[in-house]
């Protein structure tokens, strides 16, 4: 073999590493998420860098028009009259993004989930749909090819029979440890345990086809039970319980794996059947977030009161934020205590000051001041919790984020600022210091709530519900062999930390 035939075999090799490795790199990096294209036209202000794939809100409204009308109408239908306006201005040739792109049940695969216990199932889909159709028809001049006419046509079109395999029976979940020491869960007594998780108000979607219960003498007949890590739990036993094959044990956590125990797979391997965590490739969801939007390129509300969120604000007051746990891995104070040498900031709570006497602390600050530091406790993969959503919620200030998540998939990037975007606190310091001096450039940063329509959620508990439902229509049954691969601090966890120049980068 001559030189020139080694020389082409390393070439070979090369590019065969290099090929595995741009592979390897796209699994690892693949994601479960719908993404959903908006059009947008010049004088709009949204990153089109965020999304890539086709609108589906018209396929899900041809899917199931009466679960997209249940979620955006109340229960007496008295306020309903501005979204069917609404509805009757966008023609179905506008485009819009659904906020946030990882709710895989509700809008990527529409079931008509109020038949569930329906003896007739398509009976009771006609007279809904019937109901819907005589009310919109009551509506003045329905214009051709608008959204409003989209739905009308979808209600009128023949009804797809499905015939579910379960059975009418309702669906048994037990709180089977306790939650930060708590029998109750969220709730404050064992009679609200009862009432509280699966009525209207709570849980639309899903009202009397699942219950709860505390009483460890219903385990056998239970469906599911939820599992909180962050309790004492005897896994021996657990490993070997007696359970029914369709009985689920839900591995439950709202926190981080940096607060959570150590997972292993001798120990937690066939354990739990479903996740339940703020991760958006979890079976089910478990998060604080409780905004959901239809961003349209459309400006729903052309009248934004705009002026209603500078005229709180009080001068000096920049930056603030509410910080309890003083020992985080993510640096958040460091990284604060050094922002503070270049622009006003604000830190209440045990890691802070006192926060005024005033009736609720968060709701001063957001009103008061301009920026909201949502620097969460620890950077691990999607981790995000209420520093965020809360600030999102008030609509009256810009969350600035540090953490380890994909916040483009709950708003735009242009409702926000990100810290990584900036190499050191001074930088981030000289950006606030001009919007804080430029009111113009400040409101930019809440103009997509014109074109964002808000939809009511239902608790993610109604989630679980509804995947018990649907596993057993598809016959699903699954053994999470290795959760301590899925949850490990040492793979999905960072650190924020200052390096020798001076610039703060994750590791």
């Amino acid at each position: 073999m001559n030189f020139q035939q080694y020389f082409s075999y390393i070439i070979y090799l090369f590019a065969l590493i290099g090929f595995i490795s741009v592979f390897y790199y796209i699994y690892q990096n693949q994601t479960d998420f719908s993404h959903i294209l908006i059009q947008r036209t010049n004088n709009e202000n949204f990153n089109k860098n965020n999304l890539s794939v086709t609108n589906l809100l018209l396929k899900y409204i041809e899917q199931c028009p009466e679960c997209f009308l249940f979620l955006l109408t109340n229960k007496t239908l008295s306020n309903n009259e501005t979204i069917f306006h609404i509805f009757n201005q966008i023609s179905i040739n506008s485009q819009a993004i659904f906020y946030p792109l990882t709710m895989k049940l509700y809008y990527n695969q529409p079931i008509p989930y109020y038949t569930i216990l329906s003896n007739n199932q398509t009976e009771l889909t006609i007279n809904i749909r019937n109901y819907w159709i005589d009310y919109i028809k009551k509506i003045n001049y329905i214009k051709k090819n608008s959204i409003l006419d989209f739905i009308l046509q979808s209600l009128e079109k023949p009804i797809q029979i499905i015939n579910y395999s379960w059975s009418n029976k309702t669906k048994l979940i037990l709180y089977y440890t306790k939650f930060f020491g708590s029998t109750y869960w969220y709730n404050k007594d064992e009679n609200t345990v009862y009432s509280n998780d699966f009525n209207f108000n709570n849980c639309p979607i899903l009202v009397n086809a699942c219950h709860i219960t505390i009483d460890h003498n219903f385990f056998s007949q239970s469906d599911a039970s939820l599992i909180h890590l962050r309790e004492s739990i005897n896994y021996k036993k657990l490993n070997n319980i007696t359970r029914q094959i369709n009985q689920k044990f839900i591995f439950f956590l709202k926190e981080s794996p940096i607060h959570s125990p150590s997972l292993s797979s001798k120990q937690h391997s066939r354990i739990f059947n479903y996740t339940q965590t703020y991760r958006p490739d979890s079976d089910i969801t478990a998060t604080t977030l409780r905004n959901f939007f239809w961003l349209f390129n459309y400006k729903i509300y052309p009248n934004y009161n705009f002026n209603s969120i500078i005229e709180t604000k009080k001068s000096g007051k920049i930056l603030v934020a509410i910080i309890s746990n003083c020992g985080d891995s993510s640096n958040r104070l460091n990284y604060i205590n050094e922002l503070k040498k270049y622009i006003s900031v604000d830190v209440y709570g045990k890691c802070g000051i006192p926060c005024p006497k005033v009736v609720n602390c968060r709701q001063y600050a957001y009103t008061t001041y301009k920026f909201y530091l949502a620097f969460e406790n620890s950077l691990c993969d999607e981790y995000v919790t209420e520093k965020f959503f809360f600030a999102l919620e008030s609509a009256q200030i810009i969350p600035i984020v540090l953490g380890w998540a994909r916040y483009d998939h709950y708003i735009p990037s242009t409702g926000y600022i990100d810290v990584r975007n900036f190499p050191t606190p001074r930088e981030l310091g000289t950006y606030i210091d001009y919007l804080d001096k430029n009111t113009t450039a400040y409101l930019e940063y809440f103009q997509w709530r014109q074109y964002a329509l808000h939809i009511k959620i239902p608790k993610y508990m109604c989630e679980l519900c509804l995947k018990l439902f649907l596993d057993d229509k598809d016959h699903k049954q699954q053994s999470l062999e290795h959760i301590g691969q899925y949850w490990n601090r040492k793979t999905q966890c960072h650190t924020y930390k200052k390096n020798d120049n001076g610039t703060w980068i994750m590791k």
